[in-house]
C-alpha cells in the first residue's frame, strides 16, 4: 500500500478488515467547509514545497475554517519559576542502579490516563511533564540536559481553581541552531469539577527557559459535554518556524455518551486553533494520535478503543487529514469475539520521509494483558496480538510506546507497561518488523503505582539510541526515571571502613576510553561525584546518592567524550576534592 491516504466521499473496501462484515465498514465523510479547489491544492502539496509555501497555504485554510480563540470559561492564571543550565552535552553510559527521583509530591490519578509525559527535544534535552494532584490544577515541567542523570530545570504552572485531568506534551524548536528557541506545549483538559464534567481543553506554551509563557484556551465543548483523553502530535521533524501542532480528544456528554473524536490544530504555536469533529457513530475511547507525513496530504492517525458491546472491545485506527476535516477513514486492527477486550491503545509512527511506508506501533491491553500490534505499510496490513510481557498472566492497566526517526542500527521503537500491583516496570526496545529483542524487565527500584500510566522514550546521543522510562511511585506520589545510558558501575571494595575522606587518582591515566575512580567514605551520607570539562561544564554525574561508610570504586566510560583534559569532583558531608584526568583517543 502507498503511504498516502486518499480522502473520498464514497464508501470503499478498507485495506485491513480481519473478516468484518460490510455493515461494519465505515463510510468516509465529506469535508464540510473547504471548497474542492482548496482540497486539490492540499492534495498537491509536497514536503519539498518549503516552509513559506506551507505556512501561506495553511494560513488560508485556517481562515476558511475560522480559527478562533475560544472563550476562557474558567479564568486560568499562571505562575512560573525556572532554574537550569543549558547547552550541556549528555555524556554518561549504562543504567543507574538507583532510579533518579524527578518529582516529589502527589500526582493526579483520576482515570489514570496520561498524568505524565516524556520526550527528548530537538535541542537534545529530556523533558518530563507531571500533572500534580489537587486543586488548583498544577503542571510541573522538568528538564534534563545530561540524558536524565539530573533534572535541574523546572517550570511550574498553576491553572487556577479547578482540576487538570490529562496532559500531553510537545517539545518543538523554532530554529534548531538556537536551542533556546525550543518551546514546550502542554495540552491539558481542565474543569472546575473533580469528575471531569464540562472539562475544556487548554494549552500551555512556554519557552524552555521559562519565559514567554501563556495558557491559551483551545476548545470548549457544548453545554453538558466534556473533553477527555487528550493526546498530541506535530510535524516538527519536518518544519521549524512552520511547525503545526495537533491535539485530539474524545468529546462526550457528561453522562459518558460519545459525541465524537475532535481534532484540533494550531499553526500559531498554540495561540489559535481550528478543529473538526469526527463522527464515528461508535463508542470510541482513549484516542491516541500520531502525525504521518504523506505523499500528498499529511495525515493524523488516531488509534481508538471501540466498544462493540459490553463484552467486546476492538482496536480501530482513524486517519484524517492534517488540516482539520470531518473526513476520515478507518483501519481495522483487531477482530475478536465476545469476552475479548482490547483497551487503552497507545500509538507511535516512526517519522520518516513521505516516500517511505509508515511503520506504525500500537500497544494496548487484551483482557488486561499487555500486547503490541504493528504495521510496516501505514496500516495496510498488521501483525497483531504480540506479547509485550513475558507471558499471558501479567496484568496491566496501561501501556506506553514511542519511537525515533533514525532507523539505521535498529532499536528505534520502544514500549512498556507497569504491572497493576506496581511491582514491575517493564520496557522493550526494537524495530518494525523484527519485534523487541531488547528486553528490560523490572527496572524500577521503587514501588510503582499500577493505576497511572508510565511513560517511555528513545534517548538518542549521536546515532546511538537508548531506552528510557519514567513512572509514578506508589500512592501515586513522586516520579522516577531511569535510562539505559546512565552509569551504574559503582561497587564497594572490601569491607573495611576508612578513617578519612579521600578521592584517589583515576587509573589508568591517561586513559581510552575507560578508567576507574576510587574514593573513601568514613561515614554514611550523601555522595556526589561529577565530571567536568575545562570550561566547568558538567559532563557526567557518576554518583548522586546516599552511601554507607566504605571504600568504593566506579568505572567511568568516556567513549562519547572528545580527547582532552577533564576534572572529577567529589562532594560529601562537608568534604570536597577535585582531581584531573586525561582522555587520549
Amino acid at each position: 500500500m502507498l503511504c498516502s491516504v486518499q480522502y473520498v466521499t464514497a464508501q470503499q473496501s478498507l485495506p485491513n478488515n480481519h473478516g468484518l462484515g460490510e455493515n461494519e465498514r465505515e463510510p468516509v465523510l465529506q469535508q464540510d467547509k473547504l471548497p474542492a479547489s482548496m482540497l486539490e491544492r492540499i492534495n498537491n502539496f509536497r514536503e519539498d514545497s518549503g516552509e513559506n509555501a506551507k505556512m501561506e497555504l495553511n494560513a488560508e485554510v485556517d481562515r476558511l475554517l475560522g480559527a478562533e480563540t475560544p472563550e476562557d470559561v474558567f479564568g486560568i492564571t499562571k505562575t512560573s519559576t525556572f532554574t537550569s543550565n543549558f547547552n550541556i552535552p549528555p555524556f554518561t553510559s549504562d543504567w543507574y542502579t538507583s532510579d533518579v527521583q524527578i518529582h516529589s509530591g502527589g500526582i493526579a490519578s483520576a482515570g489514570g490516563f496520561k498524568q505524565l509525559d516524556l520526550a527528548q527535544g530537538e535541542d537534545g534535552s529530556m523533558y518530563m511533564v507531571v500533572n500534580r494532584s489537587g486543586s488548583p490544577g498544577q503542571l510541573a515541567i522538568y528538564i534534563s540536559t545530561n540524558g536524565g542523570a539530573t533534572w535541574p530545570g523546572v517550570i511550574n504552572y498553576s491553572a487556577g481553581s479547578g482540576y487538570i485531568h490529562n496532559v500531553s506534551a510537545l517539545v518543538e524548536s523554532r530554529t534548531n541552531s538556537n536551542p533556546d528557541s525550543t518551546r514546550i506545549l502542554v495540552y491539558f483538559t481542565f474543569g472546575s469539577l473533580v469528575n471531569g464534567d464540562n472539562a475544556a481543553l487548554y494549552v500551555l506554551s512556554v519557552k524552555r527557559n521559562g519565559v514567554g509563557g501563556s495558557i491559551y484556551p483551545v476548545g470548549v465543548p457544548a453545554a453538558g459535554n466534556k473533553y477527555e483523553y487528550v493526546t498530541s502530535c506535530s510535524d516538527g521533524m519536518y518544519f521549524q518556524s512552520g511547525t503545526y501542532m495537533h491535539a485530539v480528544v474524545r468529546e462526550a456528554t457528561n453522562a459518558g455518551v460519545q459525541v465524537g473524536i475532535r481534532h484540533f490544530r494550531t499553526i500559531t504555536w498554540g495561540v489559535t486553533h481550528t478543529s473538526a469533529l469526527l463522527n464515528t457513530s461508535y463508542n470510541d475511547y482513549y484516542p491516541a494520535s500520531a502525525f504521518s507525513v504523506e505523499s500528498g496530504t499529511d495525515s493524523i492517525y488516531i488509534a481508538v478503543e471501540r466498544r462493540i458491546s459490553s463484552t467486546e472491545y476492538e482496536l480501530r485506527m482513524l486517519v484524517t487529514p492534517d488540516a482539520p476535516s470531518t473526513s476520515f477513514r478507518v483501519f481495522y486492527i483487531t477482530s475478536a469475539v465476545s469476552g475479548i477486550k482490547y483497551e487503552k491503545p497507545a500509538i507511535t509512527i516512526v517519522q520518516q520521509s513521505a516516500g517511505v511506508p509508515k511503520k506504525v506501533l500500537v500497544t494496548c491491553t487484551r483482557n488486561r494483558n499487555p500486547r503490541y500490534n504493528y504495521s510496516a505499510d501505514g496500516g495496510g496490513t498488521w501483525v497483531i496480538d504480540q506479547l509485550l510481557g513475558p507471558n499471558t498472566s501479567q496484568v496491566a492497566d496501561y501501556t506506553t510506546c514511542s519511537s525515533d526517526s533514525l532507523t539505521s542500527g535498529g532499536q528505534y521503537v520502544i514500549a512498556g507497561y507497569v504491572t497493576d500491583n506496581g511491582d514491575s516496570v517493564n520496557v522493550k526496545q526494537g524495530s518494525i518488523p523484527g519485534g523487541f529483542p531488547y528486553v528490560y524487565y523490572k527496572k524500577n527500584q521503587n514501588q510503582s503505582s499500577g493505576v497511572v500510566a508510565p511513560v517511555c522514550a528513545i534517548y538518542r546521543s549521536g546515532t546511538t539510541k537508548y531506552a528510557t522510562f519514567g513512572y509514578p511511585g506508589f500512592g501515586p506520589t513522586n516520579v522516577y526515571y531511569n535510562a539505559e545510558q546512565l552509569f551504574t558501575g559503582i561497587e564497594p571494595v572490601g569491607s573495611s571502613i576508612p578513617d578519612k575522606f579521600e578521592l584517589k587518582q583515576n587509573y589508568p591515566n591517561p586513559f581510552n576510553p575507560e578508567t576507574k575512580i576510587s574514593f573513601n567514605v568514613p561515614k554514611a551520607g550523601s555522595v556526589k561525584l561529577t565530571v567536568f570539562d575545562m570550561l566547568g561544564r558538567e559532563m557526567a554525574v557518576l554518583v548522586n546518592e546516599d552511601l554507607a561508610a566504605g571504600i568504593y570504586r566506579i568505572n567511568f566510560n568516556a567513549s562519547m567524550l572528545a580527547s582532552g583534559v577533564y576534572f572529577y569532583r567529589i562532594e560529601t558531608n562537608g568534604f570536597s576534592d577535585v582531581k584531573k584526568m586525561m582522555l587520549v583517543k
